[in-house]
């Protein structure tokens, strides 16, 4: 049931993917408790508002939002494709006897998940990401990454590509 305030901002255990979101609806002004990951995404003001509370325009990042469930279906997997010391490693982290000594958080976990299945899709598949454009600075520059088909990093304009 869509609401005008919130009343418990934080709904999600830091040590977990998040489950729910408050989802935003800029035109009725209202918040919604949704299910799933809040996409990845940033906001920009808005310029024709004179309100003080407008929380600007909502920008989706595709690429970080492709890549999420890639990520968890190869975590949840068992990071196939690393080497027996990664893996040790990975599970070392995620050891619930440890938790009370020492735990990290969901996004730490992911962030390093992240890192490794890329250096993996590297080096490993043929499945490209395309044109990685992570934010507005970047979209007029040359910085387009993506993993050609002979699993290399390229980086090009809009009409040209150099190997890295």
């Amino acid at each position: 049931m869509p609401r005008t305030t919130i009343d418990r901002l934080i709904i999600n255990s830091p040590y977990e993917e998040p489950k729910y979101h408050w989802r935003y609806d800029r035109e009725t002004r209202t918040f919604e408790l949704a299910e799933g990951r809040r996409p990845a995404g940033y906001v920009v003001a808005s310029g024709d508002s004179r309100a003080f509370d407008d929380p600007g325009i909502f920008v989706e990042i595709p690429l970080v939002n492709q890549i999420r469930p890639r990520v968890k279906a190869w975590r949840e997997a068992g990071y196939p494709g690393v080497t027996s010391i990664t893996k040790r490693l990975l599970e070392h982290w995620r050891d619930p006897e440890e938790f009370e000594r020492r735990r990290f958080f969901f996004c730490q976990v992911e962030a390093v998940s992240l890192l490794l299945a890329l250096l993996r899709w590297k080096n490993s598949t043929q499945e490209a990401v395309t044109r990685a454009w992570c934010c507005p600075a970047m979209r007029s520059s040359k910085w387009k990454f993506k993993i050609s088909e002979t699993n290399e990093w390229v980086r090009g304009g809009a009409d040209e590509t150099q190997r890295q």
